[in-house]
């Protein structure tokens, strides 16, 4: 058993369920219907919004990796991981969680390269989708205000949350324009 198996398990679910039909919505949960499990499995799809390159002003790209986004992404799926498997070693709360809890976890990222463009065009792209696509069920990031401001207005207005662990700017406390933004750091 590989260390996130839940993850590419329920990649394979979702893939085989979607060649079928098998895939309803359900607010912003995927609904898979599995023989295997012997019913329906609600999936909270997570995308991350990450500057994993940067790319210069000639159109360059280089691998960013300065504020641990490659780390930060890991820590990501190893959240996931646990959340699916019911795993309280790194967060005890989370033990057993998967018994109480028929909500499964799986994640994507998006490379918002730093640049508010790129993270606006995403945030389209992603809250376009329909089934049989992947939708999301949630949004984290992005790394800076700047790029959060208009990323979160889009999907505060398609109805998907977005939560940042580091964007500070005191304009996202506005809940008439940001209604679905949230962070777990306080505001500047």
């Amino acid at each position: 058993m590989s260390l996130l198996s839940s993850l590419s398990d329920l990649d394979s679910l979702r893939e085989n369920a979607s060649s079928v039909n098998n895939i309803t919505r359900s607010g912003n949960l995927d609904i898979v219907a599995s023989t295997a499990s012997g019913g329906n499995v609600p999936i909270c799809h997570i995308v991350n919004f990450m500057p994993f390159s940067l790319v210069d002003e000639n159109g360059h790209r280089t691998v960013y990796n300065e504020d641990s986004t490659l780390e930060s992404g890991v820590a990501v799926m190893l959240a996931a991981q646990h959340l699916n498997a019911g795993d309280g070693r790194v967060v005890p709360e989370v033990a057993g969680l998967s018994d109480r809890c028929p909500i499964r976890f799986t994640v994507e990222w998006m490379d918002t390269e730093f640049i508010e463009r790129t993270a606006v065009n995403s945030a389209i792209e992603l809250t376009d989708r329909r089934l049989p696509e992947r939708e999301p069920c949630a949004i984290t990031g992005a790394l800076r205000s700047a790029v959060s401001i208009p990323s979160s207005l889009i999907t505060g207005l398609r109805g998907y949350p977005q939560v940042s662990g580091v964007s500070t700017s005191a304009s996202l406390d506005d809940k008439n324009l940001y209604p679905l933004f949230g962070r777990t750091v306080p505001s500047d």
